[in-house]
């Protein structure tokens, strides 16, 4: 989680790598699955006729 939110206050990767024993690769794929679930939470929200939530997804991705 903490790298997580290191990553999106703009810490650098070899910054995010030593907050966890994770590999890189591991870490890849998870900021991407997080990236992809957020635009799709954005479609969603926009499905549902909610602009404000589309618009903090995305943001967030």
């Amino acid at each position: 989680m903490d790298a997580v939110v290191q990553w999106c206050r703009g810490a650098s990767f070899s910054e995010i790598c030593k907050l966890t024993d994770q590999f890189e690769g591991s870490l890849i794929r998870v900021f991407r699955r997080l990236g992809e679930l957020l635009r799709q939470m954005a479609s969603a929200a926009k499905v549902i006729g909610n602009a404000e939530l589309k618009e903090k997804f995305e943001k967030a991705s």
